[in-house]
């Protein structure tokens, strides 16, 4: 979707130092600009004075930081897609900042600000179906070319036996993962068959309480490998350009402690490889914005293949 360029106010559909640092970088472009775009931080009970909300032009309070769904469940206040949109109408913002976390890779929230003629700062809807699922970036990084390990997305109605069979066929240890996990979150890894039932129940409550909704995939778990990611960026007249890769092995917790670029173990050809695999796999999903396509890289065998994309700021 092409979107408008032009934009008055913007709500930050985010908390804590996310929200901190929009407010601070919308400040240094409005001076280097000559512009006066508004930043209207939206936020709970918990962070009433927060510095976010001291630093934003203006502030709208969006209530309790949960809210009980239809189902009965709690959810968040920023994933409240109703409260969220009733908020943008009273605020007047014409755009949205959602930083990382809570709705920044929920393509359903982004199909209803744009239906609804809000500015949504980073990727298209159908760009974040394609490449933020986890599911949906495997089968559409498979028709591009781009290298994989061994997975399959379990379905809704798994059986056992299915299970065991598609276990063995990707080999353990393996992962379980969910489709819209991010940040460590959502992750399992499991040693043989006797661990996997328990973890993929484990997985999927934390993907009802963390991210609300999406699916599960198991994946084979390569060993002794380093985390490489490479920055994409594209426009909304179909480039995308490869900024670079960086090193992000360095890690606890499957959180980033240390990033470091250029990586200083990924050969030139492997890295010229990962770069055009990643800008292949964004054409073919017409992504814009920023983006981050992650791999791991086996260096005994000299192999790669393809985790995820972050379809949103890193």
């Amino acid at each position: 979707m092409q979107r408008t360029t032009k934009m008055n106010k913007v709500a930050i559909l985010n908390r804590g130092e996310p929200a901190v640092r929009f407010c601070r970088a919308l400040r240094d472009y409005n001076l280097e600009r000559g512009t006066s775009i508004k930043a209207v931080a939206f936020y709970t009970d918990p962070d009433l004075d927060a510095p976010f909300t001291q630093l934003a032009d203006e502030s709208y309070h969006l209530g309790p930081a949960l809210n009980t769904d239809e189902s009965g469940s709690l959810l968040s206040a920023y994933l409240d897609v109703e409260r969220v949109l009733s908020a943008l109408r009273e605020t007047q913002c014409d755009a949205l900042w959602p930083g990382w976390g809570f709705a920044a890779e929920d393509a359903s929230f982004v199909s209803r600000l744009e239906e609804a003629g809000i500015n949504f700062i980073g990727p298209s809807a159908v760009s974040m179906e394609g490449l933020g699922d986890k599911i949906a970036a495997k089968a559409l990084a498979e028709q591009s070319g781009v290298p994989l390990a061994p997975w399959w997305a379990l379905p809704e109605d798994w059986d056992t036996e299915e299970l065991r069979v598609q276990a063995y066929r990707i080999g353990f240890p393996m992962m379980v993962k969910a489709s819209a996990g991010g940040g460590g979150r959502g992750i399992r890894r499991v040693e043989d068959f006797a661990e996997l039932q328990s973890a993929i129940g484990v997985v999927q409550d934390e993907v009802r309480k963390v991210f609300g909704a999406g699916g599960i995939l198991l994946e084979a778990c390569v060993t002794q490998a380093r985390h490489v990611e490479v920055q994409l960026l594209g426009d909304q007249h179909g480039d995308v350009v490869a900024l670079g890769v960086r090193d992000c092995s360095a890690q606890r917790r499957n959180q980033k402690v240390i990033e470091e670029a250029p990586s200083p173990i990924l050969p030139p050809e492997m890295e010229q490889l990962l770069c055009e695999s990643s800008v292949r796999l964004a054409k073919a999903a017409g992504y814009f914005s920023a983006g981050t396509a992650e791999f791991l890289y086996q260096p005994s065998t000299g192999q790669a293949c393809f985790l995820e994309v972050n379809s949103r700021l890193q």
